[in-house]
């Protein structure tokens, strides 16, 4: 992923595929890093505000977490784990739906 973001910056899904391993390996900081490049290059993408949304959430981020997954359920309002993602977030931080 590394070297394919060398040669080609704005390739979304290669960041957003390096960022979800970054996760999966607990390198939340650096796959918040490569979801935040994903959306910046694709910003209609609702699997990347979802994920970067997540990943947020569990860093205690909780206002950029809410952003992210508005985003997301805006780009994709019948998504249901977005929807339960976002009430999460929105439970931790004292609001309602």
């Amino acid at each position: 992923y590394q070297e394919s973001i060398r040669i080609n910056p704005q390739n979304a899904e290669v960041r957003y595929n390096l960022g979800n391993s970054y996760l999966r390996e607990g390198r939340i900081d650096d796959g918040i890093a490569q979801l935040r490049a994903a959306v910046e290059v694709k910003p209609d993408w609702a699997d990347a505000h979802n994920n970067l949304g997540v990943a947020l959430a569990a860093q205690g981020h909780f206002a950029e977490a809410e952003r992210e997954l508005r985003a997301a359920l805006a780009l994709e309002p019948q998504r249901e784990d977005v929807r339960r993602n976002l009430a999460a977030v929105l439970v931790r931080q004292g609001k309602s739906g």
